[in-house]
């Protein structure tokens, strides 16, 4: 669901750098970014079928089911945007750890 990505991503930063736990975090986000192209799948599902009902409602629900909607479009994208500036960090990171590390050795 969208409040479990939510709660990954929050949880998800990498105090102690090493190559490691930063591989780990990048696996840990593929696994997110498949749970978060499943979640799009549901929402244009969604949204196809609130557009349909639309149609058919009365105008205040045709608006609350549209103002709904949006919502759940703005966090969606809110919570891709996200995911997606951590992995380009974790991406930019990783090389310049793992030289530091085999400085180290």
């Amino acid at each position: 669901s969208m409040a479990e990505i939510e709660e990954t991503l929050k949880g998800e930063d990498v105090s102690a750098f090493s190559s490691l736990s930063i591989q780990e975090a990048l696996a840990t986000n593929t696994k997110l970014k498949q749970d978060i192209a499943r979640q799009k799948s549901s929402l244009e599902a969604t949204r196809e079928m609130v557009t349909q009902f639309m149609e058919s409602a009365d105008s205040t629900t045709a608006a609350a089911l549209q103002t709904k909607l949006a919502e759940v479009t703005q966090r969606f994208s809110h919570l891709w945007r996200q995911q997606q500036e951590k992995e380009d960090t974790w991406k930019k990171v990783l090389p310049q750890v793992e030289q530091y590390e085999q400085l180290l050795e």
